[in-house]
């Protein structure tokens, strides 16, 4: 079966196994701080939103109680991890792409507003 360059690429950057098995890169998000309920991540470039729910459950682990905040602007994003999601000021908040919920399993696009 023949893939696209841009399926491919994408498998490539999410860090995903290629169609014959090869192994691709790494996956390009990074988590840039955590507290115990809380993890910032930053993916710099856009991905799948397979990609995003990969990752976030990686950073969670089987921490239920642990909510992804993810940016693709690491300038955009709190320095530190706060206690709660509700102390992530309201600027960084808006700027964040996507917030992943471990404990549904639920990964919440955030869409901007203008």
């Amino acid at each position: 079966m023949r893939i696209g360059r841009y399926a491919c690429l994408m498998t490539v950057l999410a860090g995903g196994v290629l169609s014959d098995g090869i192994h691709a890169a790494e996956p390009v998000c990074s988590m840039k701080t955590r507290s115990e309920a809380v993890v910032l991540m930053h993916c710099p470039i856009p991905l799948a939103e397979n990609a995003w729910v990969e990752a976030a459950q990686r950073a969670c682990g089987t921490q239920p109680n642990c909510n992804v905040w993810i940016w693709d602007d690491v300038a955009r994003m709190p320095n530190e991890a706060p206690k709660t999601d509700a102390d992530i000021a309201r600027d960084q908040a808006a700027a964040a792409s996507a917030v992943w919920v471990n404990e549904s399993k639920t990964l919440m696009r955030l869409k901007k507003v203008r």
